[in-house]
Parts: C-alpha cells; sequence; structure tokens
C-alpha cells in the first residue's frame, strides 16, 4: 500500500496560437509588470516548430528562481506548472487553479486569447504504488463526479470520455470531455538525494473538434473548467488519501 501520496507537479494547458508572444524586449517588460505578484522573471527557451517550418524557435517563458513556478508561451499552447519538489509545500488543487485562473486573466488583458482545447495534470508519487489497487479505484469514482452525472462516457484503458454538443451563440459544436488516469515515474528530493518512484497521473481535458478554429473557448470557459476541476481532481486525489492512506 502507499505510504503517503506526494504531490510533484501540477500543469494546466491552454492551447492557442502564440505566435505574437515572444521574447522581444518590450513585449517581455510589459509582462514582467504585470506578473509581478508571482515573482517571476523572464527568459526564454527553444521549442521545434513542427506544424509549420520544422525549424528551432525562440520562446518567452517566466519562471521562479526556485523552479517553484514556470510560465511557458510555446507556439500553440501555454503551459502553467506548479513544481512542488522544488519548496516541498504543496498548496491546495484549488489553489493551484485560482493561481491559473489569476494568470490567464492578466494574458487575457492584453491577448484576449482563445483555446479549443484546455487541460489540467496532476502528478503524484508513492513510495508503494499499487497500480491495479488504483485502477480499481478511479472506475467506479468517474462515475459518481459531475463530469459524466448526465452522461455514460466511453470506458477505455483507464480513459473516460463523454461527447456533448456546446452552444456557443451562433453555432453549436461538438465538444469532449475527457478523464485520463495514467502511470509514469517522478523524481523527487529525499534528504538532498534526488529520488525516482512510481507515480500516477489525473488528467481532465475539454477540447473542441479540430476543425473548429472558429469556434473557441473563451476566458470565462477557462474559469469555469478550472473551477471545476479542482474540485474533481481533488475529490479523486481524497479519495485515494482516505482508501490508502490508511494505517
Amino acid at each position: 500500500m502507499p505510504d503517503k501520496f506526494l504531490p510533484v507537479k501540477f500543469t494546466a494547458s491552454i492551447y492557442t496560437n502564440n505566435q505574437e508572444i515572444t521574447p522581444e524586449p518590450n513585449l517581455m517588460r510589459a509582462l514582467y509588470q504585470d506578473l509581478a505578484k508571482f515573482e517571476v522573471i523572464p527568459g526564454a527557451y527553444n521549442e521545434l516548430d513542427t506544424k509549420t517550418s520544422n525549424i528551432v524557435t525562440n520562446r518567452l517563458r517566466f519562471y521562479k528562481l526556485d523552479n517553484s513556478l514556470t510560465i511557458n508561451f510555446g507556439i500553440n499552447r501555454i503551459d502553467i506548472q506548479a513544481n512542488y519538489n522544488a519548496t516541498g509545500v504543496f498548496n491546495s488543487i484549488q489553489a493551484f487553479c485560482d493561481q491559473v485562473i489569476d494568470i490567464l486573466e492578466i494574458i487575457n488583458k492584453k491577448y484576449e486569447k482563445k483555446s479549443n482545447r484546455l487541460g489540467i495534470v496532476i502528478n503524484l508519487t508513492s513510495q508503494n504504488l499499487d497500480a491495479k489497487a488504483l485502477t480499481n479505484d478511479f472506475k467506479p469514482f468517474y462515475h459518481t463526479t459531475e463530469l459524466f452525472e448526465n452522461s455514460v462516457p466511453t470506458d477505455w484503458n483507464n480513459r473516460a470520455n463523454y461527447r456533448y454538443i456546446r452552444d456557443f451563440g451562433s453555432k453549436k459544436e461538438l465538444c469532449n470531455n475527457v478523464y485520463i488516469f495514467s502511470y509514469g515515474a517522478a523524481e523527487i528530493s529525499i534528504n538532498g538525494i534526488i529520488v525516482r518512484q512510481n507515480a500516477v497521473n489525473l488528467q481532465l481535458d475539454i477540447n473542441t473538434i479540430p476543425e473548429a478554429q472558429n469556434i473557441r473557448f473563451s476566458a470565462v470557459d477557462y474559469t469555469n473548467f478550472y473551477n471545476n476541476s479542482s474540485k474533481w481532481l481533488n475529490d479523486f486525489y481524497q479519495s485515494l488519501e482516505s482508501r490508502f492512506n490508511k494505517s
């Protein structure tokens, strides 16, 4: 049985076009001032543009010096990542989602980003991870969540999915809600030594069909998605804690 689930990192991904957000000095300075409350500094990283030119491009990022928070402006997505292994301080899933909403509000004041896919992943680890037991816990859980209360999900390989029609005002569009439970690995620091352990990933996604380039989720959708995600993911996290942390 796992002795304790430890959060390693949380990642929120907003799939959108960021061609105009580059490491240009004036742009970096303006965003640096807007994001000052998060104590992040500007920087850059390389990303391969696989959709158009297949060349390496220079992209903008903001990060905390202790590596506990990173905001990457990729070509086609914004990734906001909290790395709790960096500090050993665990904020709640709700606190992370509140932070994501706050950051997106700041970005949207300048760029009004729209997206056809939103996602969040929380990465947890434990010294004694029982994959079979966790799988058995996952399947009955997602059927009871609000996410699937009005639809029978498709269940495949620890992946629950259902489709629904979303009214975007001028047009109705087919959307997908996806709940994914998967296994991986995580590196954590124990007494200053990096240890590699088994890990579990809990992921939520909402997306429109790829062809719907003119139908995009807006700021109100970001807020709703991350507020709801924090509840659903926290419910499952608590169910893991209560089931496997009994002693």
